[in-house]
Parts: C-alpha cells; structure tokens; sequence
C-alpha cells in the first residue's frame, strides 16, 4: 500500500499531460472538425494523414488501456487463485482425524463383558490419546469415527478467485462494448472512406454510457452480498397479500 501511495501522482500526471498534450496539438495544428455529432479531428479541407492523428490520439491509446486492463484483471485473478490452492492445500495438509473404537473383551463370571473404549487424535495442533474401560452385557464392537475439532471444509476452493474474474470480465467487456463499434467506424473510414449509419447510432449511443456501466458493475458486488443475506426477500414480497 505504501508503494502504491508512492506511485499514485504518476497515475494522475500523466493522464493529464497526455490530454492536454494531445488537444493542445490537435489546436496548433488546425485539426479539429465536425464529425456529426462531436467536434473532433477531422480537418476540413481535409489534411494529409488526419486519420493517423486520429489512431494516435485516440483509438491507439485507448485500445492499448484495454489491454492493460485485460492483463491487470487476469494477473489478480490468477494471484488470487494461487493462494486459495496454498490455503486449500495447507488446511487439506492438517485435517485432523478422531477415531473412537470400542473394544469387547474379558467375559466375567456373571456374563457381564469388559468395554475398553480408547481414542486418538491426528491434528497438527492438538495431539493426545487417552482409553477408558466399562461394562456392558452382551457382545459387540463398534468403531466411531468424527472429524476433529479443527476441521476446515475447503469445499469453498475457487469460489473468489472467480467473483474476481466475473467482476474483471465485466469490466473489460463494458470497455470494449463501448469502444468496437467507434472503432469499426473508424476502420471503415480509412479503408473506403464509408460511414454507415447503422454504426454511427451505435457509436453514438453506447460510447457515452460507458461510466454508466462501469457504475452498475462496481455496484453489483454490493447487491449480490445483499441477495446472498436475504434470499427470500423478493419471494416475501412478491407474495400477493
């Protein structure tokens, strides 16, 4: 935490520099146009080479963001599930075993038999045994087994690790939902100089909603804890009074 404090201004200065840079260049550089429904580079009359100032600018970087977010998401998630397979393997290593066994021997006189009763404990912190005698008429001999008082269940093995992928593929899919199709119209652009309306809407109409996704995802960690809380909340309420 202390090297990230460290190395948290660099995160906000350049970002900063970056897009002051850019638009400032884009300025002295005449560059910026209309482009239906933003000002943008798009030069008119048109410059030699705009559309590359427009990959450099924008599209490279931002395409360059979705990698590295990619490769973040799946180095915690990977980090992560190295350790649940440490913990799981640690406490699969210590489970203890209790064993209780009931031994008859030594008939009396009187019918009546010896009941030897001995038990054991196999636990990395905490071993003893100990044996007790009784009577008890008739014959039988059973053998009792129970998990020790440490047990750890490890059932539970992947079950973060996985939240933690659900959570990061979100994310890099909100990215790249709102970032393909402004992407493929550009490509069009440069290839045939084509813009399709179809693309445009999509452009227009999912590129401005990505910090909206981005909320409903941070949020939804939150609300799955809360249905995991109440899980007969909406069946409570959904019944009719």
């Amino acid at each position: 935490e202390n090297a990230l404090k460290k190395v948290e201004p660099a995160f906000h200065i350049i970002p900063l520099l970056f897009a002051f840079g850019t638009a400032i260049t884009a300025a002295v550089g005449e560059m910026y146009g209309n482009v239906f429904w933003t000002c943008w580079i798009n030069p008119d009359p048109p410059q030699p080479y705009f559309q590359y100032f427009q990959w450099s600018f924008l599209f490279g970087p931002v395409w360059v963001c979705i990698l590295i977010q990619l490769s973040v998401m799946v180095t915690l998630w990977w980090t992560m599930r190295k350790q649940e397979r440490l913990i799981s393997r640690k406490y699969a290593l210590k489970e203890p075993t209790t064993s209780s066994t009931l031994d008859i021997s030594n008939r009396t006189e009187d019918g009546e038999e010896t009941v030897s009763q001995t038990w054991s404990t196999n636990d990395a912190d905490d071993v003893s045994g100990a044996s007790t005698s009784t009577s008890h008429k008739g014959s039988s001999t059973a053998r009792v087994a129970r998990g020790g008082k440490n047990r750890r269940s490890i059932n539970d093995e992947g079950k973060y690790s996985s939240r933690i992928a659900v959570q990061g593929s979100l994310y890099v899919l909100a990215f790249c939902v709102c970032w393909f199709f402004p992407t493929v119209q550009r490509i069009t652009e440069l290839s045939n100089g084509t813009n399709y309306f179809t693309m445009q809407a999509l452009d227009t109409t999912l590129l401005p909603l990505q910090g909206f996704f981005n909320v409903l995802i941070y949020l939804r960690p939150k609300y799955m804890n809360w249905r995991r809380k109440y899980p007969d909340y909406s069946e409570d309420h959904s019944t009719p009074q």
